[in-house]
């Protein structure tokens, strides 16, 4: 039942678009506060997360189809030059594996450029297993630290609003872009 609850808890979080307690912190408190295994609970924060990111991004090329004919351009663009410009690829699937910050507006800016999930699914697991290891497993030593108290502070804090927020806005300006300029004499494709 405890594993149902972790990972139905971590694809929720990862579910919605901001404001949401960093799945670490979810991850380190079930750590703490109840036995199980540390690789059992990577296992779940993993999986819990990777699905919660996909079903965030395919909810946002729901999204899509609604905006204006030039932005949805654009995002078609966009997504064509990340998938065909090598040097974007890389850095894109960069920020999915080894991000810091929330990757719920890069998913929300993948789900409407409607670009493909998987190479970016695949670096967020990669990314997040290795990072999440070091918090499950480093948990321990969080001990002496109220749990509650990070995860509150985490979520609410001044500074952590204000980021989100902007986080959440920041996406919206890079759909103006008129991305077409930058692919030269590549044809623009529409994405499944």
């Amino acid at each position: 039942m405890i594993y149902l609850l972790i990972f139905g808890a971590v694809l929720l979080t990862n579910l919605l678009p901001a404001f949401a307690p960093p799945t670490w912190a979810l991850l380190v408190f079930f750590r703490l506060h109840y036995s199980i295994n540390s690789w059992s609970l990577l296992a779940l924060g993993v999986c819990g997360a990777v699905l919660g990111r996909y079903f965030l991004a395919r909810g946002f090329s729901l999204i899509g189809p609604r905006l204006s004919k030039k932005t949805q351009g654009n995002l078609r663009s966009a997504a064509t030059l990340l998938e065909t410009k090598r040097s974007a690829s890389f850095i894109t699937l960069a920020l999915f594996a080894l991000s810091p910050i929330s990757t719920a507006q890069l998913f929300e800016a993948a789900g409407l450029a409607r670009t493909k999930l998987k190479p970016l699914l695949l670096a967020f697991a990669l990314g997040r297993s290795i990072s999440y290891a070091g918090y499950v497993f480093g948990a321990g030593a969080l001990k002496s630290i109220s749990i509650g108290k990070t995860l509150l502070a985490g979520i609410t804090s001044p500074w952590a609003l204000f980021i989100q927020f902007v986080l959440l806005l920041g996406f919206i300006p890079l759909t103006k872009i008129n991305w077409h300029r930058f692919l030269g004499n590549r044809e623009t494709t529409e994405n499944p």
